[in-house]
């Protein structure tokens, strides 16, 4: 019998050998190619990749008027190096691409008078600078702002003119689109460098890699997939982000709902967020198969995604019209979404329902500032622990306006339940009493001895057992 790790050595070695003899050159520019031993590498004669996609500007609605900005991204190609003959497979990266503000007809019409204005305006404020410092007492004009705000214009001008010549259509959304030729790459090449010098980019390749093959063709891979073919190692697939999930996270609007599968599609939605202001309704689905894979439970990996998770409750926390929030897991422990805590200091938020992260409620000193809410769904959040506790019976009694409680498959334990209930009794007693609806199933009660020998909770339980007003299954 052929043992495990001979089987996983031969997978390894014949992955290896496929991937290698795929390429004959990488870039000398990259930090890593001190270190190659196996491949040759050589300077890719392209400037910049030559497959873009045109997506709406981060924030913005799927449609994408005529003279509105939008956005070209460059995708990673390693893809079609797996499937053979498929030039067009690709899967999207973290970086926003680059936003191309495009002129209005008359601009576009008189750009040349435009930019001949903007080149005289120039040189008059320089010299009107000059005689204000000679003179002394005139005041000085603000001359980098308005170069600055004519370079601009004048890049602006251009960029219709730009585009056509690159061959990219900008209400084509979503499809890949070519620069081949030498006149396409250098009218890309001033669009891009244009847009990443506005935004404060210094990469014009979308930060992605070069590489050439043997049959000459020039892929751009992102770094990842470029350190797995550069040491022969398989490519994660899971790690990709896909066209259709792409644009199901940079769809915008006042509602969001989508589903996080690996830290690209997390990096994207920060994007999004950042950029969105109406967004009211937000519905997250996590598939912890990645965020909770044992290679990523420790060190750089686990940091990584605490991090990401962090910064995703700071953007939920500052959405001002956000009233409706829902995360649903499951996790096994939760521990990499602790940062999601914040979404309880968003303001605005009147519905909030968490499933599947059991660590929600354990944080101490746990800061709480909505007091909007109407509703709150809590399933397998663990409420444990005192802390946990202790957090809950302060969102319950901070919120004044609460209707609609359920808080199912706690694992509720006796100092749990009398820190809730028992520290006051006829405050929790009246809260409980005034809800439309509480919901306490699938959790164990019966265990605790005080739950029915407690007046309050027992005459609350007796009082309010039967809808419509109220359940309070045990």
């Amino acid at each position: 019998m052929v043992s495990p790790s001979a089987t996983s050595a031969a997978t390894a070695a014949a992955v290896k050998s496929r991937f290698s003899s795929s390429l004959s050159a990488l870039p000398q520019h990259h930090p890593l190619d001190r270190d190659a031993t196996r491949l040759k590498f050589d300077q890719i004669p392209d400037a910049l990749p030559q497959l873009f996609l045109v997506v709406p500007p981060l924030g913005e609605p799927y449609h994408v008027g005529l003279h509105q900005a939008v956005r070209v991204i460059a995708p990673c190609q390693a893809p079609s190096i797996k499937s053979g003959s498929h030039e067009g497979a690709f899967h999207l990266t973290a970086h926003k691409g680059y936003t191309i503000k495009c002129p209005r007809d008359l601009e576009h019409r008189y750009r040349h008078t435009i930019k001949t204005v903007a080149k005289l305006t120039k040189h008059i404020m320089r010299g009107a600078e000059t005689a204000a410092n000679y003179v002394g007492s005139l005041p000085t004009p603000p001359t980098d702002l308005v170069a600055s705000t004519l370079t601009s214009l004048c890049q602006t001008v251009d960029n219709k003119a730009r585009l056509n010549r690159a061959g990219i259509d900008p209400s084509n959304l979503f499809s890949p689109q070519w620069v081949t030729d030498s006149h396409q790459k250098k009218a890309m090449e001033e669009l891009v460098r244009a847009a990443a010098a506005a935004e404060g980019e210094h990469s014009i390749t979308g930060d992605l890699n070069g590489i050439v093959l043997r049959n000459g063709r020039a892929l751009w891979v992102c770094d990842r997939c470029y350190n797995s073919l550069r040491s022969g190692s398989p490519m994660e697939e899971i790690e990709d982000l896909t066209l259709s999930q792409y644009k199901s996270l940079v769809k915008g609007g006042s509602e969001i709902e989508v589903t996080l599968r690996n830290s690209t599609s997390v990096i994207v939605l920060i994007d999004v967020l950042n950029k969105s202001s109406n967004t009211n309704k937000i519905i997250l689905h996590i598939e912890p198969k990645y965020f909770e894979a044992p290679e990523r439970a420790t060190g750089a990996p686990l940091n990584s995604i605490v991090h990401l998770f962090n910064e995703l409750g700071q953007v939920l926390q500052d959405q001002k019209a956000l009233a409706h929030l829902e995360i649903h897991g499951p996790s096994t422990n939760g521990e990499v979404f602790a940062g999601l805590q914040a979404v309880l200091k968003c303001r605005s938020l009147e519905t909030l329902h968490l499933s599947g992260i059991p660590c929600f409620l354990q944080g101490e000193n746990m800061t709480i500032r909505c007091r909007r809410l109407q509703e709150i769904e809590l399933q397998g959040v663990l409420v444990n622990t005192e802390q946990a506790a202790m957090n809950l019976e302060a969102l319950i009694r901070q919120n004044a306006g609460l209707s609609r409680l359920k808080v199912t498959q706690a694992e509720f334990t006796y100092l749990s339940w009398s820190t809730l209930y028992m520290n006051r009794p006829k405050t929790m007693h009246k809260r409980f009493a005034q809800l439309e609806r509480l919901d306490l199933s699938c959790n164990d009660l019966q265990m605790i001895h005080f739950v029915n020998s407690n007046p309050h909770l027992a005459t609350m339980l007796r009082g309010h057992r039967h809808p419509p007003r109220a359940s309070y299954p045990i």
